[in-house]
């Protein structure tokens, strides 16, 4: 799927596909503003998260995004921004 491809209007939310990604791989539910520890987060989770979330945009993203942001909305965020400088974050 290449989201980046597509126009910013058929683009799915960037949040939600995040939280999405969160709950799937976390088990439980997930808000945007949850705290990734708080969820019973570690980092072997945090390594599927990223590799799901560069799966689905098809840009690399760093583990230390997550780390840095600790919410779905905040890796959202710095992902926006990567995304509209069309850089990586590696």
């Amino acid at each position: 799927m290449a989201l980046l491809r597509r126009s910013r209007r058929s683009r799915p939310d960037l949040e939600s596909v995040v939280t999405d990604v969160w709950r799937e791989v976390l088990d439980r539910p997930v808000g945007p503003g949850d705290d990734f520890f708080d969820l019973g987060g570690n980092s072997l989770h945090a390594v599927q998260i990223v590799g799901r979330v560069e799966a689905l945009l098809e840009v690399p993203v760093d583990v230390g995004t997550l780390f840095e942001t600790l919410t779905a909305a905040g890796m959202a965020a710095r992902l926006r921004t990567q995304l509209e400088r069309g850089g990586a974050s590696r």
